[in-house]
Protein backbone atom coordinates (compact mmCIF):
# COMPACT_ATOMS: atom_id res chain seq x y z
CA UNK A 1 0.00 0.00 0.00
CA UNK A 2 2.85 2.65 0.68
CA UNK A 3 3.91 2.22 -2.98
CA UNK A 4 0.62 2.71 -4.32
CA UNK A 5 -0.07 5.58 -2.35
CA UNK A 6 3.62 7.37 -2.16
CA UNK A 7 3.07 6.62 -6.77
CA UNK A 8 -0.56 7.46 -6.46
CA UNK A 9 -0.83 4.38 -9.62
CA UNK A 10 -1.40 0.73 -9.55
CA UNK A 11 0.43 -1.53 -7.93
CA UNK A 12 0.89 -5.31 -9.34
CA UNK A 13 2.86 -8.10 -7.58
CA UNK A 14 3.50 -11.29 -9.33
CA UNK A 15 5.58 -14.38 -10.29
CA UNK A 16 6.52 -16.38 -13.01
CA UNK A 17 4.71 -19.43 -14.37
CA UNK A 18 6.74 -20.76 -17.51
CA UNK A 19 6.44 -18.25 -19.89
CA UNK A 20 4.09 -15.71 -18.13
CA UNK A 21 3.62 -13.84 -15.43
CA UNK A 22 0.56 -14.45 -13.20
CA UNK A 23 -0.68 -11.11 -10.95
CA UNK A 24 -0.77 -12.09 -7.22
CA UNK A 25 -2.07 -8.85 -5.77
CA UNK A 26 -2.81 -5.90 -7.57
CA UNK A 27 -3.92 -2.33 -5.44
CA UNK A 28 -5.33 -0.08 -7.44
CA UNK A 29 -5.54 3.40 -7.43
CA UNK A 30 -8.02 6.29 -7.04
CA UNK A 31 -7.73 7.68 -10.22
CA UNK A 32 -10.80 7.73 -12.95
CA UNK A 33 -8.16 6.38 -15.39
CA UNK A 34 -5.94 4.16 -14.13
CA UNK A 35 -4.46 0.55 -15.53
CA UNK A 36 -6.74 -2.25 -13.81
CA UNK A 37 -5.98 -6.03 -13.45
CA UNK A 38 -7.13 -8.35 -11.65
CA UNK A 39 -5.33 -11.12 -8.95
CA UNK A 40 -5.31 -14.32 -11.11
CA UNK A 41 -4.64 -12.65 -14.53
CA UNK A 42 -1.72 -13.26 -17.14
CA UNK A 43 0.36 -11.77 -18.94
CA UNK A 44 3.47 -13.10 -21.55
CA UNK A 45 6.93 -12.46 -20.01
CA UNK A 46 8.00 -9.98 -22.88
CA UNK A 47 5.14 -7.54 -22.70
CA UNK A 48 4.85 -7.25 -18.88
CA UNK A 49 7.45 -4.61 -16.79
CA UNK A 50 7.51 -7.83 -13.97
CA UNK A 51 8.68 -10.62 -16.88
CA UNK A 52 11.52 -8.13 -18.04
CA UNK A 53 12.52 -7.86 -14.13
CA UNK A 54 12.15 -11.39 -13.36
CA UNK A 55 13.66 -12.56 -16.79
CA UNK A 56 16.58 -9.75 -15.93
CA UNK A 57 17.23 -11.40 -12.63
CA UNK A 58 18.29 -14.57 -14.77
CA UNK A 59 21.99 -15.75 -14.65
CA UNK A 60 22.89 -14.94 -18.41
CA UNK A 61 23.09 -18.26 -19.96
CA UNK A 62 20.23 -19.16 -18.01
CA UNK A 63 18.15 -15.93 -19.51
CA UNK A 64 19.47 -16.67 -23.07
CA UNK A 65 17.90 -19.95 -22.98
CA UNK A 66 14.93 -18.63 -21.79
CA UNK A 67 14.80 -16.04 -24.46
CA UNK A 68 15.37 -18.23 -26.91
CA UNK A 69 12.31 -20.61 -26.13
CA UNK A 70 9.94 -17.44 -25.39
CA UNK A 71 7.31 -17.08 -27.51
CA UNK A 72 7.05 -13.48 -29.13
CA UNK A 73 3.85 -12.30 -30.73
CA UNK A 74 2.88 -8.76 -31.00
CA UNK A 75 0.19 -7.91 -29.02
CA UNK A 76 0.39 -3.75 -29.94
CA UNK A 77 2.39 -2.18 -32.56
CA UNK A 78 4.92 -1.35 -29.31
CA UNK A 79 5.17 -4.68 -28.65
CA UNK A 80 9.16 -5.90 -28.97
CA UNK A 81 8.81 -9.04 -31.29
CA UNK A 82 12.93 -9.07 -32.21
CA UNK A 83 14.38 -10.94 -29.39
CA UNK A 84 17.98 -8.77 -29.74
CA UNK A 85 16.10 -5.80 -29.35
CA UNK A 86 14.01 -7.29 -26.18
CA UNK A 87 17.64 -8.94 -25.00
CA UNK A 88 18.98 -5.32 -25.43
CA UNK A 89 16.15 -3.68 -23.40
CA UNK A 90 16.53 -5.99 -20.54
CA UNK A 91 20.44 -5.23 -20.59
CA UNK A 92 18.99 -2.11 -19.96
CA UNK A 93 16.65 -2.41 -16.97
CA UNK A 94 19.32 -4.94 -15.52
CA UNK A 95 21.74 -1.58 -15.99
CA UNK A 96 19.63 0.50 -14.92
CA UNK A 97 18.30 -1.66 -11.83
CA UNK A 98 14.61 -1.05 -13.26
CA UNK A 99 12.10 -2.23 -15.80
CA UNK A 100 10.02 -0.65 -18.28
CA UNK A 101 7.34 -1.34 -20.63
CA UNK A 102 5.88 1.49 -22.83
CA UNK A 103 2.32 0.13 -24.83
CA UNK A 104 3.78 -3.58 -25.01
CA UNK A 105 0.22 -5.18 -23.97
CA UNK A 106 -1.63 -2.32 -24.22
CA UNK A 107 -1.44 1.30 -25.82
CA UNK A 108 -1.21 4.38 -23.76
CA UNK A 109 -0.12 1.99 -20.77
CA UNK A 110 3.23 2.15 -19.27
CA UNK A 111 4.42 -0.23 -16.16
CA UNK A 112 8.33 0.56 -14.19
CA UNK A 113 9.04 -2.76 -12.39
CA UNK A 114 11.87 -4.40 -10.02
CA UNK A 115 12.51 -8.14 -8.91
CA UNK A 116 13.04 -9.55 -5.46
CA UNK A 117 13.48 -12.63 -3.60
CA UNK A 118 10.49 -13.57 -1.47
CA UNK A 119 10.51 -16.67 0.72
CA UNK A 120 13.72 -17.91 -1.98
CA UNK A 121 11.45 -17.58 -5.14
CA UNK A 122 11.89 -14.70 -7.26
CA UNK A 123 8.88 -12.31 -7.90
CA UNK A 124 8.16 -8.95 -9.15
CA UNK A 125 6.18 -5.77 -8.19
CA UNK A 126 5.56 -2.74 -10.96
CA UNK A 127 4.09 0.36 -10.88
CA UNK A 128 1.52 1.00 -13.90
CA UNK A 129 -0.78 3.38 -15.34
CA UNK A 130 -1.51 5.98 -17.92
CA UNK A 131 1.86 6.56 -20.35
CA UNK A 132 1.68 10.32 -20.16
CA UNK A 133 1.31 10.40 -15.52
CA UNK A 134 3.94 7.70 -15.78
CA UNK A 135 6.78 9.45 -17.68
CA UNK A 136 5.94 12.85 -15.98
CA UNK A 137 6.57 11.13 -12.84
CA UNK A 138 9.04 8.07 -13.81
CA UNK A 139 12.19 9.22 -11.34
CA UNK A 140 9.75 9.64 -8.29
CA UNK A 141 8.44 5.97 -9.02
CA UNK A 142 11.69 4.56 -9.76
CA UNK A 143 12.73 6.21 -5.99
CA UNK A 144 9.53 4.41 -4.82
CA UNK A 145 10.09 1.56 -6.70
CA UNK A 146 13.89 1.36 -4.93
CA UNK A 147 12.35 1.88 -1.61
CA UNK A 148 9.63 -0.76 -1.50
CA UNK A 149 12.32 -2.84 -2.79
CA UNK A 150 14.46 -2.52 0.27
CA UNK A 151 11.90 -3.10 2.66
CA UNK A 152 10.95 -6.14 1.31
CA UNK A 153 14.01 -6.91 1.17
CA UNK A 154 14.86 -6.08 4.71
CA UNK A 155 11.27 -8.46 5.65
CA UNK A 156 12.02 -11.39 3.96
Amino acid sequence: EDLRNTSGETVLVGKRQNIIVVYLAVLECKHILRYTAQAGEARPLNVSAIGKAILGALDRRVFECELERLVVNAITPRTIIDKAELAADIEKGRELGFFTTKGEFALDVMSLAVSCQVNGEKMGFAVAGPLPRLEANQNEIVSALFVAKEKIGLMF
